[in-house]
């Protein structure tokens, strides 16, 4: 699964959570989960590598939904909803 092979992958740490940070701070490497703002520093990080135009992770979660929405995948509102975690 998946999410075993992340474990996996940052075993060295010891670490309680399946994304911990990697970063130096006052309760040491894998003590914390990644920060709320992980991937966007991340993607601005990669955007020139990437060659695409910059984006923010909640662009992607914007894009998901209308592409669900669209006639040829026609998912229900409320499951986009769901998958969005809004409150209806």
């Amino acid at each position: 699964m998946l999410l075993d092979e992340l474990r996996a992958a940052f075993g060295y740490l010891n670490s309680k959570y399946v994304f911990p940070s990697t970063t130096t701070n006052k309760s040491g490497l894998g003590e914390q989960p990644i920060d709320r703002h992980s991937l966007s520093r991340s993607i601005s990080r990669k955007l020139d590598q990437l060659g695409v135009p910059k984006f923010v992770p909640h662009d992607l979660r914007r894009t998901v939904a209308t592409r669900l929405g669209d006639t040829d995948i026609g998912t229900d509102p409320i499951v986009i909803d769901k998958i969005l975690n809004n409150q209806l």
